[in-house]
Protein backbone atom coordinates (compact mmCIF):
# COMPACT_ATOMS: atom_id res chain seq x y z
CA UNK A 1 0.00 0.00 0.00
CA UNK A 2 2.89 2.35 0.77
CA UNK A 3 4.30 1.72 -2.70
CA UNK A 4 0.92 2.61 -4.27
CA UNK A 5 0.88 5.84 -2.29
CA UNK A 6 4.40 6.63 -3.48
CA UNK A 7 3.37 6.10 -7.12
CA UNK A 8 0.36 8.39 -6.80
CA UNK A 9 2.61 11.04 -5.28
CA UNK A 10 5.11 10.52 -8.10
CA UNK A 11 2.30 10.97 -10.61
CA UNK A 12 1.36 14.20 -8.86
CA UNK A 13 4.98 15.37 -9.10
CA UNK A 14 5.01 14.60 -12.82
CA UNK A 15 1.76 16.43 -13.38
CA UNK A 16 2.66 19.56 -11.41
CA UNK A 17 6.43 19.94 -11.64
CA UNK A 18 8.22 18.03 -14.37
CA UNK A 19 8.87 19.77 -17.70
CA UNK A 20 12.42 18.49 -18.27
CA UNK A 21 14.04 15.16 -17.36
CA UNK A 22 17.50 15.87 -18.78
CA UNK A 23 19.17 16.48 -15.43
CA UNK A 24 18.48 16.87 -11.72
CA UNK A 25 20.14 18.11 -8.55
CA UNK A 26 20.80 15.98 -5.46
CA UNK A 27 21.31 17.51 -2.04
CA UNK A 28 24.38 16.44 -0.06
CA UNK A 29 24.68 15.99 3.71
CA UNK A 30 26.17 19.50 4.10
CA UNK A 31 23.18 21.07 2.33
CA UNK A 32 24.97 21.71 -0.95
CA UNK A 33 23.75 20.38 -4.31
CA UNK A 34 25.40 18.39 -7.08
CA UNK A 35 24.05 18.43 -10.62
CA UNK A 36 23.43 14.96 -12.05
CA UNK A 37 23.37 14.86 -15.84
CA UNK A 38 22.10 11.29 -16.24
CA UNK A 39 18.46 12.29 -16.30
CA UNK A 40 15.46 12.17 -13.98
CA UNK A 41 13.55 8.90 -13.53
CA UNK A 42 10.60 7.78 -11.42
CA UNK A 43 13.01 5.87 -9.19
CA UNK A 44 14.65 9.18 -8.23
CA UNK A 45 11.28 10.66 -7.27
CA UNK A 46 10.41 7.60 -5.18
CA UNK A 47 13.77 7.81 -3.38
CA UNK A 48 13.03 11.47 -2.73
CA UNK A 49 9.66 10.70 -1.15
CA UNK A 50 11.14 7.88 0.93
CA UNK A 51 13.85 10.22 2.21
CA UNK A 52 16.86 8.25 0.95
CA UNK A 53 17.72 10.99 -1.55
CA UNK A 54 16.69 14.62 -1.88
CA UNK A 55 16.01 15.64 -5.47
CA UNK A 56 15.61 18.98 -7.19
CA UNK A 57 14.64 19.77 -10.75
CA UNK A 58 15.24 22.33 -13.47
CA UNK A 59 12.86 23.95 -15.89
CA UNK A 60 13.15 23.10 -19.57
CA UNK A 61 15.39 25.22 -21.76
CA UNK A 62 12.40 27.43 -22.60
CA UNK A 63 9.32 26.32 -20.67
CA UNK A 64 8.23 25.47 -17.14
CA UNK A 65 5.09 24.05 -15.54
CA UNK A 66 5.34 26.16 -12.41
CA UNK A 67 6.82 29.20 -10.68
CA UNK A 68 8.49 29.00 -7.29
CA UNK A 69 9.07 32.07 -5.12
CA UNK A 70 12.00 30.89 -2.97
CA UNK A 71 11.80 32.84 0.30
CA UNK A 72 15.06 32.69 2.26
CA UNK A 73 14.54 35.43 4.84
CA UNK A 74 14.40 33.15 7.87
CA UNK A 75 18.12 33.05 8.68
CA UNK A 76 17.62 34.86 11.97
CA UNK A 77 13.93 34.38 12.57
CA UNK A 78 11.48 31.80 11.23
CA UNK A 79 8.76 34.31 12.09
CA UNK A 80 10.25 36.74 9.56
CA UNK A 81 10.07 34.16 6.78
CA UNK A 82 6.47 33.34 7.70
CA UNK A 83 5.54 36.99 7.66
CA UNK A 84 7.13 37.36 4.23
CA UNK A 85 5.11 34.40 2.98
CA UNK A 86 1.92 36.10 4.16
CA UNK A 87 2.87 39.39 2.50
CA UNK A 88 3.65 37.65 -0.79
CA UNK A 89 0.51 35.51 -0.75
CA UNK A 90 -1.66 38.49 0.12
CA UNK A 91 -0.19 40.41 -2.82
CA UNK A 92 -0.91 37.51 -5.18
CA UNK A 93 -4.49 37.38 -3.92
CA UNK A 94 -5.32 41.08 -3.66
CA UNK A 95 -3.25 42.62 -6.47
CA UNK A 96 -3.14 39.82 -9.03
CA UNK A 97 -6.50 38.18 -8.37
CA UNK A 98 -5.16 34.67 -7.70
CA UNK A 99 -7.28 32.62 -5.32
CA UNK A 100 -5.51 31.10 -2.31
CA UNK A 101 -6.47 27.61 -3.56
CA UNK A 102 -3.94 28.15 -6.35
CA UNK A 103 -1.08 29.24 -4.02
CA UNK A 104 0.39 26.25 -2.15
CA UNK A 105 3.33 26.82 0.21
CA UNK A 106 5.96 24.30 1.33
CA UNK A 107 8.58 24.46 4.08
CA UNK A 108 12.11 24.35 2.64
CA UNK A 109 13.41 22.25 5.52
CA UNK A 110 15.80 24.92 6.73
CA UNK A 111 15.38 28.70 6.81
CA UNK A 112 12.59 29.49 4.39
CA UNK A 113 9.55 28.57 2.35
CA UNK A 114 8.62 27.92 -1.26
CA UNK A 115 5.50 29.65 -2.58
CA UNK A 116 4.22 27.98 -5.77
CA UNK A 117 2.02 28.74 -8.74
CA UNK A 118 1.19 25.78 -11.00
CA UNK A 119 -0.18 25.90 -14.56
CA UNK A 120 -2.27 23.55 -16.70
CA UNK A 121 0.16 23.93 -19.59
CA UNK A 122 3.82 24.84 -19.95
CA UNK A 123 4.65 28.55 -19.91
CA UNK A 124 7.72 30.45 -21.08
CA UNK A 125 10.26 30.75 -18.24
CA UNK A 126 10.99 34.36 -19.15
CA UNK A 127 7.28 35.21 -18.95
CA UNK A 128 7.29 33.79 -15.44
CA UNK A 129 10.42 35.76 -14.60
CA UNK A 130 8.72 38.93 -15.82
CA UNK A 131 5.74 38.20 -13.56
CA UNK A 132 8.09 37.46 -10.64
CA UNK A 133 9.80 40.84 -11.10
CA UNK A 134 6.43 42.57 -11.17
CA UNK A 135 5.41 40.88 -7.91
CA UNK A 136 8.67 41.89 -6.22
CA UNK A 137 8.30 45.46 -7.39
CA UNK A 138 4.84 45.69 -5.85
CA UNK A 139 5.78 44.00 -2.58
CA UNK A 140 9.10 45.81 -2.14
CA UNK A 141 11.26 42.69 -1.83
CA UNK A 142 14.66 42.30 -3.47
CA UNK A 143 15.84 39.34 -5.53
CA UNK A 144 18.07 38.30 -2.62
CA UNK A 145 15.02 38.11 -0.32
CA UNK A 146 12.90 36.10 -2.73
CA UNK A 147 14.58 34.18 -5.53
CA UNK A 148 13.12 33.02 -8.84
CA UNK A 149 13.04 29.27 -9.47
CA UNK A 150 13.33 27.07 -11.46
CA UNK A 151 15.38 27.91 -14.55
CA UNK A 152 17.31 25.75 -17.00
CA UNK A 153 20.46 26.42 -14.97
CA UNK A 154 19.13 26.86 -11.42
CA UNK A 155 17.25 23.93 -9.97
CA UNK A 156 15.04 23.87 -6.91
CA UNK A 157 14.40 21.11 -4.39
CA UNK A 158 11.09 19.27 -4.68
CA UNK A 159 8.76 19.33 -1.64
CA UNK A 160 7.90 16.33 0.56
CA UNK A 161 11.51 15.14 0.80
CA UNK A 162 13.98 15.45 3.68
CA UNK A 163 16.48 18.29 3.95
CA UNK A 164 19.78 16.41 4.11
CA UNK A 165 21.47 18.88 6.46
CA UNK A 166 18.68 19.53 8.97
CA UNK A 167 16.91 16.17 8.66
CA UNK A 168 13.54 17.95 8.47
CA UNK A 169 10.72 16.95 6.13
CA UNK A 170 9.66 19.59 3.58
CA UNK A 171 5.89 19.46 4.06
CA UNK A 172 3.27 21.64 2.49
CA UNK A 173 1.97 23.97 5.18
CA UNK A 174 -1.22 25.73 6.20
CA UNK A 175 -0.05 29.34 6.04
CA UNK A 176 -3.29 30.58 7.60
CA UNK A 177 -2.41 28.83 10.86
CA UNK A 178 -0.21 30.75 13.30
CA UNK A 179 2.76 28.37 13.15
CA UNK A 180 2.30 27.11 9.59
CA UNK A 181 0.91 23.69 10.51
CA UNK A 182 2.33 20.82 8.43
CA UNK A 183 -0.12 19.15 6.01
CA UNK A 184 0.08 15.47 5.12
CA UNK A 185 1.62 14.36 1.84
CA UNK A 186 -1.72 13.77 0.18
CA UNK A 187 -2.35 17.51 0.19
CA UNK A 188 -0.47 17.53 -3.11
CA UNK A 189 -3.53 15.96 -4.76
CA UNK A 190 -5.62 19.00 -3.80
CA UNK A 191 -3.35 21.51 -5.54
CA UNK A 192 -5.03 23.37 -8.39
CA UNK A 193 -3.40 24.52 -11.62
CA UNK A 194 -3.97 27.98 -13.08
CA UNK A 195 -5.33 28.36 -16.61
CA UNK A 196 -2.13 29.22 -18.52
CA UNK A 197 -3.71 31.19 -21.36
CA UNK A 198 -5.89 33.23 -19.02
CA UNK A 199 -2.94 33.90 -16.69
CA UNK A 200 -0.73 35.17 -19.55
CA UNK A 201 -3.49 37.39 -20.92
CA UNK A 202 -4.66 38.78 -17.59
CA UNK A 203 -1.15 39.74 -16.48
CA UNK A 204 0.05 40.97 -19.89
CA UNK A 205 3.07 38.69 -19.63
CA UNK A 206 4.17 39.20 -23.20
CA UNK A 207 4.30 42.97 -22.69
CA UNK A 208 6.10 42.60 -19.35
CA UNK A 209 8.65 40.30 -20.91
CA UNK A 210 9.33 42.59 -23.86
CA UNK A 211 9.67 45.64 -21.62
CA UNK A 212 12.34 43.96 -19.52
CA UNK A 213 15.91 43.26 -20.59
CA UNK A 214 15.24 40.85 -23.45
CA UNK A 215 18.14 42.22 -25.47
CA UNK A 216 20.83 41.09 -23.01
CA UNK A 217 20.81 37.50 -24.24
CA UNK A 218 21.30 38.52 -27.87
CA UNK A 219 24.19 40.80 -26.94
CA UNK A 220 25.86 37.93 -25.10
CA UNK A 221 25.50 35.56 -28.05
CA UNK A 222 27.84 37.80 -30.05
CA UNK A 223 30.81 36.54 -28.06
CA UNK A 224 29.60 33.63 -25.87
CA UNK A 225 28.05 30.26 -26.63
CA UNK A 226 24.30 29.97 -26.18
CA UNK A 227 24.70 28.07 -22.90
CA UNK A 228 27.11 30.67 -21.55
CA UNK A 229 24.80 33.47 -22.71
CA UNK A 230 21.84 31.87 -20.99
CA UNK A 231 23.82 31.49 -17.77
CA UNK A 232 24.88 35.12 -17.66
CA UNK A 233 21.42 36.33 -18.64
CA UNK A 234 20.34 34.57 -15.45
CA UNK A 235 23.00 36.42 -13.48
CA UNK A 236 21.84 39.76 -14.87
CA UNK A 237 18.18 39.00 -14.27
CA UNK A 238 19.09 38.21 -10.66
CA UNK A 239 19.89 41.84 -10.02
CA UNK A 240 17.43 44.28 -8.51
CA UNK A 241 18.60 47.66 -9.73
CA UNK A 242 15.99 49.88 -8.17
CA UNK A 243 17.31 53.13 -6.75
CA UNK A 244 17.34 51.76 -3.19
CA UNK A 245 19.15 48.59 -4.21
CA UNK A 246 21.75 50.52 -6.23
CA UNK A 247 22.58 52.68 -3.22
CA UNK A 248 22.82 49.59 -1.03
CA UNK A 249 24.91 47.71 -3.60
CA UNK A 250 27.39 50.56 -3.98
CA UNK A 251 27.90 50.70 -0.21
CA UNK A 252 28.59 46.96 -0.17
CA UNK A 253 30.88 47.16 -3.20
CA UNK A 254 33.05 49.87 -1.65
CA UNK A 255 33.36 47.84 1.55
CA UNK A 256 34.31 44.72 -0.44
CA UNK A 257 36.96 46.66 -2.36
CA UNK A 258 38.43 47.93 0.89
CA UNK A 259 38.28 44.64 2.83
CA UNK A 260 39.08 42.37 -0.15
CA UNK A 261 36.30 39.95 0.79
CA UNK A 262 32.66 39.22 0.13
CA UNK A 263 30.14 40.26 2.77
CA UNK A 264 27.41 37.68 2.09
CA UNK A 265 27.68 33.93 1.38
CA UNK A 266 26.61 32.52 -2.00
CA UNK A 267 26.75 35.90 -3.76
CA UNK A 268 29.88 35.41 -5.86
CA UNK A 269 28.16 35.64 -9.26
CA UNK A 270 26.01 38.57 -8.23
CA UNK A 271 28.85 40.67 -6.86
CA UNK A 272 31.28 39.68 -9.60
CA UNK A 273 28.84 41.31 -11.99
CA UNK A 274 28.09 44.31 -9.77
CA UNK A 275 31.74 45.02 -8.95
CA UNK A 276 32.68 44.73 -12.63
CA UNK A 277 29.95 47.21 -13.57
CA UNK A 278 30.96 49.58 -10.77
CA UNK A 279 34.68 49.53 -11.59
CA UNK A 280 34.01 49.92 -15.30
CA UNK A 281 31.85 52.95 -14.51
CA UNK A 282 34.80 54.41 -12.60
CA UNK A 283 36.83 54.26 -15.81
CA UNK A 284 38.95 51.21 -14.99
CA UNK A 285 40.15 48.83 -17.68
CA UNK A 286 39.09 45.20 -17.96
CA UNK A 287 42.39 43.58 -16.94
CA UNK A 288 42.41 45.54 -13.66
CA UNK A 289 38.73 44.79 -12.96
CA UNK A 290 39.35 41.06 -13.45
CA UNK A 291 42.42 41.22 -11.18
CA UNK A 292 40.55 42.97 -8.34
CA UNK A 293 37.52 40.66 -8.49
CA UNK A 294 39.70 37.55 -8.46
CA UNK A 295 41.53 38.93 -5.43
CA UNK A 296 38.25 39.45 -3.55
CA UNK A 297 36.78 36.06 -4.47
CA UNK A 298 39.93 34.03 -3.88
CA UNK A 299 40.58 35.76 -0.56
CA UNK A 300 36.98 35.01 0.46
CA UNK A 301 37.38 31.34 -0.41
CA UNK A 302 40.79 30.89 1.24
CA UNK A 303 40.20 32.76 4.47
CA UNK A 304 36.47 32.76 5.23
CA UNK A 305 34.48 29.58 5.70
CA UNK A 306 31.41 29.13 3.45
CA UNK A 307 31.55 32.49 1.66
CA UNK A 308 32.54 30.85 -1.64
CA UNK A 309 32.19 27.14 -2.45
CA UNK A 310 33.40 27.09 -6.08
CA UNK A 311 36.89 25.91 -7.00
CA UNK A 312 39.59 28.53 -7.62
CA UNK A 313 39.81 27.50 -11.25
CA UNK A 314 36.05 27.94 -11.66
CA UNK A 315 36.16 31.34 -9.92
CA UNK A 316 38.82 32.64 -12.31
CA UNK A 317 37.03 31.28 -15.38
CA UNK A 318 33.67 32.79 -14.39
CA UNK A 319 35.26 36.13 -13.47
CA UNK A 320 36.88 36.34 -16.90
CA UNK A 321 33.55 35.64 -18.64
CA UNK A 322 31.54 38.11 -16.57
CA UNK A 323 34.11 40.91 -16.94
CA UNK A 324 34.21 40.26 -20.69
CA UNK A 325 30.42 40.53 -20.77
CA UNK A 326 30.41 43.83 -18.86
CA UNK A 327 33.03 45.39 -21.12
CA UNK A 328 31.29 44.18 -24.30
CA UNK A 329 27.93 45.70 -23.40
CA UNK A 330 26.62 49.00 -22.13
CA UNK A 331 25.12 47.57 -18.93
CA UNK A 332 25.48 49.98 -16.01
CA UNK A 333 24.39 50.34 -12.39
CA UNK A 334 22.44 53.46 -13.11
CA UNK A 335 21.61 54.89 -16.50
CA UNK A 336 22.68 51.98 -18.63
CA UNK A 337 21.47 53.76 -21.77
CA UNK A 338 22.40 51.82 -24.89
CA UNK A 339 20.87 53.44 -27.93
CA UNK A 340 20.90 57.21 -27.40
CA UNK A 341 19.61 60.22 -29.31
CA UNK A 342 21.53 63.24 -30.58
CA UNK A 343 19.30 66.27 -31.11
CA UNK A 344 19.59 69.00 -33.72
CA UNK A 345 20.81 71.63 -31.23
CA UNK A 346 23.57 69.30 -30.04
CA UNK A 347 24.75 68.50 -33.55
CA UNK A 348 24.77 72.19 -34.48
CA UNK A 349 26.78 72.97 -31.36
CA UNK A 350 29.35 70.37 -32.42
CA UNK A 351 29.54 71.82 -35.94
CA UNK A 352 30.02 75.34 -34.59
CA UNK A 353 33.46 74.31 -33.28
CA UNK A 354 34.69 74.02 -36.91
CA UNK A 355 37.85 72.20 -35.77
CA UNK A 356 37.65 68.51 -36.68
CA UNK A 357 39.60 67.23 -33.65
CA UNK A 358 37.54 69.29 -31.23
CA UNK A 359 34.32 68.22 -32.93
CA UNK A 360 35.31 64.57 -32.62
CA UNK A 361 36.21 64.90 -28.94
CA UNK A 362 33.14 66.94 -27.99
CA UNK A 363 30.81 64.53 -29.79
CA UNK A 364 32.47 61.59 -28.02
CA UNK A 365 31.88 63.22 -24.65
CA UNK A 366 28.25 64.05 -25.47
CA UNK A 367 27.58 60.42 -26.40
CA UNK A 368 29.48 59.03 -23.42
CA UNK A 369 27.61 61.32 -21.01
CA UNK A 370 24.26 60.20 -22.39
CA UNK A 371 25.24 56.56 -21.98
CA UNK A 372 26.95 56.61 -18.60
CA UNK A 373 26.02 59.70 -16.61
CA UNK A 374 24.05 58.54 -13.55
CA UNK A 375 20.39 59.49 -13.43
CA UNK A 376 19.96 62.85 -11.69
CA UNK A 377 23.68 63.64 -11.87
CA UNK A 378 25.36 66.36 -13.94
CA UNK A 379 28.80 64.80 -14.36
CA UNK A 380 30.41 61.59 -15.59
CA UNK A 381 33.69 59.67 -15.43
CA UNK A 382 35.69 59.31 -18.65
CA UNK A 383 39.17 57.81 -18.68
CA UNK A 384 41.73 58.86 -21.28
CA UNK A 385 41.70 55.29 -22.59
CA UNK A 386 37.92 55.51 -23.06
CA UNK A 387 38.27 58.80 -24.93
CA UNK A 388 40.80 57.14 -27.24
CA UNK A 389 38.42 54.20 -27.79
CA UNK A 390 35.94 56.63 -29.35
CA UNK A 391 38.49 57.32 -32.11
CA UNK A 392 40.29 60.29 -30.56
CA UNK A 393 44.11 60.59 -30.31
CA UNK A 394 45.70 58.20 -27.81
CA UNK A 395 48.43 60.67 -26.81
CA UNK A 396 47.45 62.06 -23.40
CA UNK A 397 49.26 65.38 -23.81
CA UNK A 398 47.32 65.97 -27.02
CA UNK A 399 44.05 64.99 -25.37
CA UNK A 400 44.68 67.32 -22.43
CA UNK A 401 45.27 70.17 -24.88
CA UNK A 402 41.98 69.51 -26.70
CA UNK A 403 40.07 69.11 -23.43
CA UNK A 404 41.43 72.45 -22.24
CA UNK A 405 40.29 74.07 -25.49
CA UNK A 406 36.78 72.65 -25.14
CA UNK A 407 36.69 73.99 -21.60
CA UNK A 408 37.75 77.46 -22.74
CA UNK A 409 35.11 77.37 -25.50
CA UNK A 410 32.39 76.72 -22.90
CA UNK A 411 31.48 73.21 -24.06
CA UNK A 412 32.64 71.13 -21.08
CA UNK A 413 33.79 71.55 -17.51
CA UNK A 414 36.45 69.50 -15.75
CA UNK A 415 34.86 68.68 -12.40
CA UNK A 416 37.74 66.65 -10.98
CA UNK A 417 41.19 65.65 -12.20
CA UNK A 418 44.35 64.18 -10.70
CA UNK A 419 42.36 62.69 -7.79
CA UNK A 420 44.20 59.87 -6.02
CA UNK A 421 42.32 56.54 -5.80
CA UNK A 422 43.33 55.24 -2.32
CA UNK A 423 42.01 51.71 -2.89
CA UNK A 424 43.77 51.12 -6.18
CA UNK A 425 46.90 52.92 -4.98
CA UNK A 426 47.12 50.47 -2.09
CA UNK A 427 46.70 47.53 -4.46
CA UNK A 428 49.18 48.78 -7.08
CA UNK A 429 51.76 50.03 -4.60
CA UNK A 430 52.03 53.47 -6.16
CA UNK A 431 49.94 56.63 -6.39
CA UNK A 432 47.11 55.86 -8.82
CA UNK A 433 44.77 58.58 -10.09
CA UNK A 434 41.08 58.15 -10.78
CA UNK A 435 39.65 58.94 -14.23
CA UNK A 436 38.72 62.59 -14.69
CA UNK A 437 35.17 63.74 -14.10
CA UNK A 438 33.51 66.07 -16.63
CA UNK A 439 30.19 67.73 -17.23
CA UNK A 440 28.53 69.12 -20.34
CA UNK A 441 28.07 72.85 -19.74
CA UNK A 442 25.28 73.56 -22.18
CA UNK A 443 21.66 72.48 -21.90
CA UNK A 444 19.86 71.36 -25.04
CA UNK A 445 16.26 70.76 -26.06
CA UNK A 446 15.69 67.04 -25.47
CA UNK A 447 12.10 67.04 -26.75
CA UNK A 448 12.76 67.93 -30.36
CA UNK A 449 11.61 65.55 -33.09
CA UNK A 450 14.79 66.40 -34.98
CA UNK A 451 17.20 63.76 -33.77
CA UNK A 452 19.59 61.00 -34.81
CA UNK A 453 19.82 57.61 -33.09
CA UNK A 454 23.23 56.31 -32.06
CA UNK A 455 22.99 52.53 -31.72
CA UNK A 456 24.18 50.56 -28.70
CA UNK A 457 27.05 48.92 -30.58
CA UNK A 458 28.52 52.23 -31.78
CA UNK A 459 31.65 53.02 -29.79
CA UNK A 460 33.98 54.71 -32.26
CA UNK A 461 32.48 58.04 -33.32
CA UNK A 462 32.44 58.78 -37.06
CA UNK A 463 31.32 62.37 -37.44
CA UNK A 464 30.79 62.08 -41.18
CA UNK A 465 28.38 59.14 -40.81
CA UNK A 466 26.40 61.00 -38.14
CA UNK A 467 26.20 64.17 -40.24
CA UNK A 468 25.09 62.28 -43.35
CA UNK A 469 22.32 60.58 -41.36
CA UNK A 470 21.31 63.88 -39.74
CA UNK A 471 21.18 65.56 -43.16
CA UNK A 472 19.09 62.77 -44.72
CA UNK A 473 16.71 62.89 -41.73
CA UNK A 474 16.36 66.69 -42.08
CA UNK A 475 17.84 67.22 -38.63
CA UNK A 476 20.37 69.71 -40.02
CA UNK A 477 20.57 71.61 -43.31
CA UNK A 478 23.26 72.54 -45.78
CA UNK A 479 23.94 75.85 -44.02
CA UNK A 480 25.14 74.00 -40.93
CA UNK A 481 27.18 71.56 -43.04
CA UNK A 482 28.99 74.46 -44.69
CA UNK A 483 30.59 75.24 -41.33
CA UNK A 484 32.78 72.17 -41.79
CA UNK A 485 36.44 72.57 -42.77
CA UNK A 486 36.90 72.36 -46.55
CA UNK A 487 38.34 68.85 -46.60
CA UNK A 488 35.60 67.53 -44.32
CA UNK A 489 32.92 69.29 -46.38
CA UNK A 490 34.23 67.61 -49.54
CA UNK A 491 34.17 64.24 -47.78
CA UNK A 492 30.58 64.88 -46.71
CA UNK A 493 29.50 65.67 -50.30
CA UNK A 494 31.15 62.50 -51.58
CA UNK A 495 29.17 60.47 -49.04
CA UNK A 496 25.78 61.71 -50.22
Amino acid sequence: MAQVTDITLVQAFEKLFISSKQKRIEQQSDGSYYVKHNGLARSHLISHLQGTKTIGIFSGDVYSKYLCFDIDTGSYSKAQARNDVRVLVWSLISEFGISKEYIPVAYSGNKGYHVYLFFDDVIHVEYLRAFYREVLERTGYSTSDIEFRPTATQGVKLPLGIHQKTGKRCYFVDYFSSNFKALNNNHIHNIKQLDTVRFKTKNNLKDLYEIQAEEIYHQLCKFLTKDEARTFTGVVNMLDLTEKQIEHAETDIIKMLQDKTLIYPDTRNKYTLLIAIYLKGQGNESYYVEQIINEIMLNSKRNYNRLVSSSERHIKRETKKIVKYVFNTTIGLKNGNTTIELYADEIKDVLALKNMRLMQLYLSMLIHAKRHQPIGADSFYMAYSTIADYGNPANRSTLRKYIHQLEELGRIGVVASNVIDPIRSEVEGYSYKKPNVYHIKKSFNQNSRQKVLIKADVTSVNINDILVKAYHDNVIGIDEIKQLPRRQFDKFKQSL
